[in-house]
């Protein structure tokens, strides 16, 4: 990698006002981009691993190999056997750590599209300028899905894609489907069976070395989660009001309110990588970063930060600790908002810190379309602004024609379901409801052991035979964990998530009332393992993940306007709902 009087600085991509980064499905319209995109990522994958700025070298910051990168942490760290990768998992540092790792991403394709751009000999002034305006694109995991559009954004599934090349329209394997190790190291330094794949997988049809990737399977997977992918993050950006409830896993919330960004950060790497049989590398902590869409992915997570950041702007990151040391952070060691963003360097000597990636726009060059038009703006209306965005964009349903009438509970109902569900005749408890509104909120709390089960697994929830959702632990292979200390060091620690029920209780039972979705929970709410464990038997979530605790919980959520932070009532806990089931926790175990 670098040599030690040489350390790669992280600068952004320069050049203008801080272009848009845009979400895919927009991305792709823009011919010129786009074909910058495609052509600069088939040149940063052929780059060999000792490149910084190549693309199996920015990977591999995330976990695997486990070797420095940029000349960043002890020079005799042992290969792996003390510290995973560079990546803050688990602590209040996780969404500050990725804002700089997306940027050298950025950074070294920006680069390499003003070389490709230079090529053009027609319009090439049109060229050069559309790669001085180059921004990566993130794929919008909680975007609504409208008509006919798929889940998934063809241009993360299809193998092959159409660009304008200098030498005019070609139709070219496209990058974003998969991602080609050109020589043995570093996949064969992975576990099995990553070890024999020279290609990343997604949703792979085996854990043999000729698996393919299923990319039907990741779309209907996908399509089956997006609604309370969509709920997850509405709450997340409207509920959650501290930096350590918002910033990650571990934190225990009490009370219980929504999901961390890091928790939905973890159930799209399942999502996108696949784990109902076989993993493929997104689901696999020290490998995801090999996979093209981990960063469509990640630029999206920065986003949400970025949504989070305008609405709460006076808070920032707190002190707290590093469960899982990394590669230049001791186990457990403390950190804060001026701790380094290892490896990535600001200057020759110092690093980024969570204080300095604060002004992503001043500083690091780049900014979202959900901000356009707010330059100027007080940070209290900028926070308005978007607080109203977020709720048009994510939040409930705002029914047409005249007054404006709210669905009850975040998360708008599917696509192709019923717009309008029938009203409650239970004053405060109807499905439709308005400004000065009152309803209650139904939500199944789960807490586990992140690496008990031995790999990432999803705890899932049914409520009869409709799948809800689910939360998620991404993880690492118990062959691969043994190779870490830290990890061998934590493996009692715990995480928590939500699944919401309000959209499928509403779309079967028409009403919120607890007097009637109680005795229906307790009917037909059920948790489900549909996974295979470690050794490539099916998982049974009964015996193979005893440290499972699952409680419903309901609350009232008023609000005056349906652009507000939602007042939440006290939860209260329905540990009787899942007796004799799988997950049951009486309350004075809970």
């Amino acid at each position: 990698m670098s040599a030690p009087d040489y350390r790669p600085i992280i600068t952004g991509a320069p050049g203008g006002l801080a272009p848009n980064r845009l979400e895919l499905r927009d991305f792709v319209k823009d011919k010129k981009g786009f074909a910058l995109y495609v052509q600069a990522l088939d040149v940063i994958f052929k780059e060999p691993f000792d490149n910084d700025f190549s693309w199996p070298a920015i990977g591999g910051i995330h976990g695997s190999p486990n070797v420095r990168w940029g000349d960043s942490g002890p020079a005799d760290a042992p290969g792996g056997d003390t510290f995973g990768g560079y990546c803050t998992h688990g602590s209040v540092l996780f969404p500050t750590w990725h804002r700089p790792y997306v940027v050298l991403f950025e950074q070294s394709m920006h680069n390499t599209a003003k070389k490709i751009a230079a090529e053009y000999s027609t319009d090439q002034l049109g060229w050069l300028k559309a790669a001085e305006d180059f921004r990566v694109p993130y794929w919008d995991w909680a975007r609504p899905l409208t008509g006919k559009e798929q889940a998934v954004p063809e241009e993360m599934i299809s193998e092959t894609v159409t660009i304008i090349t200098p030498q005019g329209a070609k139709t070219v394997k496209n990058p974003v489907h998969s991602f080609t190790f050109t020589s043995k190291y570093p996949y064969t330094t992975f576990g099995s069976p990553w070890d024999a794949w020279q290609t990343t997988l997604r949703y792979p049809t085996s854990n043999a070395p000729d698996a393919k990737s299923q990319m039907d399977l990741f779309n209907t997977t996908f399509s089956q989660n997006s609604s309370q992918i969509r709920t997850q993050s509405y709450q997340m950006l409207t509920r959650l009001l501290t930096w350590n409830y918002f910033s990650n896993h571990t934190t225990k919330q009490n009370p219980p309110i929504a999901n961390s960004i890091e928790t939905i950060h973890d159930t799209m790497h399942l999502l996108i990588g696949g784990n109902i049989d076989y993993e493929g590398h997104m689901s696999e902590i020290p490998i995801a970063g090999f996979d093209a869409a981990f960063f469509l992915h990640h630029a999206n997570v920065d986003r949400m930060l970025a949504l989070w950041q305008a609405i709460h702007y006076d808070v920032w990151v707190i002190p707290g600790d590093q469960p899982n040391g990394t590669y230049t952070i001791k186990d457990n060691a403390p950190v804060n908002v001026q701790s380094d963003l290892t490896p990535f360097w600001l200057t020759q000597s110092t690093y980024w810190n969570s204080k300095d990636v604060r002004d992503y726009v001043g500083n690091l060059h780049y900014s979202y379309p959900d901000f356009n038009g707010l330059e100027g703006k007080t940070p209290a209306q900028v926070s308005a602004a978007i607080l109203k965005h977020v709720t048009e964009l994510y939040g409930p349903t705002i029914q047409p024609g005249g007054p404006e009438k709210l669905i009850a509970g975040s998360g708008s109902v599917q696509p192709g379901g019923p717009e309008k569900p029938a009203t409650s005749s239970n004053p405060g408890d109807s499905a439709s409801v308005g400004y000065n509104s009152t309803t209650h909120e139904w939500t199944v709390h789960i807490r586990f052991k992140k690496y008990e089960f031995g790999k990432s697994f999803a705890v899932q929830v049914y409520l009869a035979d409709t799948y809800v959702g689910c939360v998620s632990a991404f993880a690492t292979t118990a062959g691969a964990a043994q190779q870490c200390e830290n990890c061998r060091n934590n493996v009692d620690i715990e995480l928590e998530g939500f699944v919401h029920l309000n959209e499928v209780i509403l779309q079967k039972l028409h009403t919120l009332s607890p007097d009637v979705v109680k005795p229906y929970l307790t009917e037909n709410l059920s948790l489900g393992l549909k996974t295979r464990k470690p050794d490539g038997t099916p998982a049974d979530i009964s015996r193979d993940l005893p440290s499972l605790k699952v409680a419903p919980f309901s609350r009232q959520v008023s609000q005056d306007s349906p652009y507000e932070i939602p007042r939440l009532g006290d939860a209260t806990y329905h540990h009787d709902v899942l007796a004799g089931k799988p997950g049951h926790t009486p309350e004075d175990r809970w």
